[in-house]
């Protein structure tokens, strides 16, 4: 492998020439690449989302590692998606058959190579918030427009059912949440329906979800 070539000293005329920023383009080899790239982690972490709502974190229902080589870091977040899981119906409260039908999912969306949950966060039948993708990643809920997008799913299928009133209440407070945080605008708020061909997030829920953009 061939050295790099070395760096000359700019002279005065230099300096004259191209002021002060095209003397640091004088000082970096052209070896050294483009420009470094800032941070691709969104400006609040789930931390900051948790200390204002209570949420089960990742670590208290599953272990299983995501796999990061299939995924992308995220960028700024503009917009939020809700979405059902739209399976069969789903009406448990217990925390532990929650626990294994979100296990389900994973599983299912890994097998599917997504690198990992597709959601950023769940919301279950009884209000509870669950933590599913890490929102330093871009989530795999809507296809090709994932990018600056969270994705919010409520736990059922509302083809078939109604979201009970812990689920409503909590999903209004979550997306407020979620909007304060990343400051986005209540006409970014989406159903999956209105960003691609899907009956999701189902005829029941639809309707609240529409509220959060114009109510």
């Amino acid at each position: 492998m061939n050295a790099p070539d070395p760096i000359a000293s700019p002279s005065r005329r230099d300096f004259l020439r191209f002021g002060a920023l095209g003397l640091l383009g004088l000082l970096v080899p052209r070896w050294a690449g483009a420009s470094p790239v800032r941070s691709m982690k969104p400006a609040a972490t789930m931390d900051r989302i948790a200390s204002q709502m209570t949420i089960i974190r990742r670590a208290a229902w599953n272990t299983t590692a995501p796999h990061l080589n299939r995924m992308h870091a995220a960028t700024r977040y503009t917009r939020i998606t809700v979405h059902h899981a739209g399976t069969q119906p789903y009406r448990q409260t217990s925390r532990t058959r929650t626990a294994g039908e979100l296990t389900g999912i994973l599983e299912s969306h890994l097998e599917l190579r997504y690198g990992d949950i597709a959601y950023h966060l769940i919301v279950d039948y009884a209000g509870r918030v669950w933590e599913g993708r890490s929102l330093a990643y871009e989530g795999a809920h809507v296809s090709s427009a994932n990018e600056g997008n969270i994705g919010v799913m409520v736990l059922g299928n509302f083809e078939r059912q109604y979201p009970s009133a812990a689920q409503l209440a909590t999903l209004d407070d979550l997306v407020a949440l979620l909007r304060r945080q990343y400051r986005v605008a209540a006409s970014r708020v989406y159903g999956h329906r209105d960003l691609g061909q899907t009956l999701c997030p189902g005829e029941r829920l639809y309707p609240s979800v529409v509220e959060l953009k114009y109510g």
